[in-house]
């Protein structure tokens, strides 16, 4: 899509609800503009431990309102500092 882009001379910007290891440098390199990180690992940490922690003593995490674990803009200002967690799956 990008060199299509740039065989167009379009100036449209490519952005993605996607994180994977190819998605890296063209975020830092500014080919997509921005990702949303939508956070998949703490989703599903954070419903175990609602269940270990209700089973627990009945606790209820965020007293009974959404707990956002996400989404989170992710773009060429703050990829570096997430690499090696995307790499690890678990951002």
């Amino acid at each position: 899509m990008q060199k299509q882009l740039e065989q167009d001379q379009s100036t449209a910007k490519i952005v993605t609800y996607a994180f994977d290891n190819d998605l890296i440098p063209l975020l830092q390199n500014g080919k997509v503009a921005f990702t949303i990180d939508q956070q998949p690992y703490l989703q599903a940490y954070a419903a175990v431990d609602s269940l270990w922690l209700y089973n627990r003593n009945k606790g209820v995490i965020g007293a009974q309102e959404p707990v956002a674990t996400g989404p989170v803009v992710v773009d060429k200002s703050d990829i570096n500092d997430l690499t090696q967690y995307i790499s690890q799956g678990i951002r």
